[in-house]
């Protein structure tokens, strides 16, 4: 059975390659712990051994006078085959290490398109999705805008004009500005057919019916009452004041044109129709 043997110098230290090391010491039941310079006898290999970094070293062997064959020099060989506790090794002194180190790619590195699985079908699918998709810059004509050209074709040019019928109420507002009324007025009864004539001051023209014109009566005829109108001799029309005081305007043309200074001449029947207070008004243009 192997035990630890204590060797101590003067000084209490065991040099090892030339460096003083602690020799072990008891424990607290005074029997020795390894450390470095602790040395044992090994009655497998018939060899002394020195405990040196967590290790023993075969240092010699011993005769049955004891330990024999043991020198400085030959601690010292023996321990100079062994490495420190730290040290270092080169790449080539570590098995398989160089050739895994070749199996790696450096840090910075490119690929070529075919390395990289699926990335040329990706890029094509992406292709083709950008070849049906328009540039952010673009333009259209109008016929690639839905209902543009039919929107269009309802809508006037920038330039263009209008007939009064096309603004709603403008006949009308031109018409009312353009009227020229000439209101009469007889306050008693006509004593004859002869009421009186009245003289155009500007040329105007009458339309269809005297269309607009209107009439009042205080007391109403007993019986159908007609005034008529000549111009220059002719019948251009008349009258016409019902029982009731309806008053009727009535042309013997569509237009009644008058000229400036031409007279209209009213007449009236015999005073047989007790009617009283007629007054009227003629709407030209």
């Amino acid at each position: 059975m192997s035990k630890i043997v204590d060797l101590r110098n003067d000084d209490g230290y065991f040099v090892v390659l030339g460096k003083a090391v602690v020799l072990p010491s008891s424990n607290d039941d005074g029997s020795l712990s390894p450390m470095n310079g602790s040395i044992r006898f090994n009655p497998v290999s018939s060899s002394l051994q020195l405990f040196f970094d967590g290790d023993w070293i075969d240092v010699g062997t011993t005769g049955s006078g004891g330990i024999s064959g043991v020198s400085i020099t030959q601690f010292n060989t023996a321990l100079a085959l062994k490495a420190n506790s730290i040290h270092n090794h080169d790449i080539n002194e570590i098995t398989g290490l160089q050739t895994l180190v070749n199996s790696k790619a450096p840090l910075s590195h490119g690929h070529n398109i075919n390395e990289i699985p699926t990335l040329d079908t990706t890029l094509a699918t992406i292709q083709t999705t950008l070849a049906g998709k328009a540039p952010t810059a673009h333009t259209h004509t109008m016929a690639n805008i839905d209902g543009l050209i039919v929107a269009l074709t309802a809508k006037a040019g920038l330039t263009h004009t209008h007939t009064t019928a096309h603004i709603t109420g403008l006949d009308a507002l031109l018409n009312q500005l353009k009227t020229k009324p000439i209101s009469f007025n007889i306050p008693g009864n006509p004593a004859s057919d002869y009421m009186f004539s009245w003289t155009c001051g500007e040329t105007m023209m009458f339309l269809d019916n005297f269309s607009g014109s209107v009439g009042n009566v205080i007391n109403p005829p007993t019986s159908p009452y007609a005034i008529t109108i000549y111009q220059g001799g002719i019948n251009i029309g008349s009258i016409a004041i019902s029982t009731t005081g309806v008053f009727t305007f009535s042309t013997l043309f569509n237009e009644v044109y008058i000229n400036k200074g031409e007279v209209l001449i009213f007449e009236c029947p015999t005073n047989t129709y007790a009617v009283n207070g007629i007054s009227f008004t003629l709407v030209g243009q």
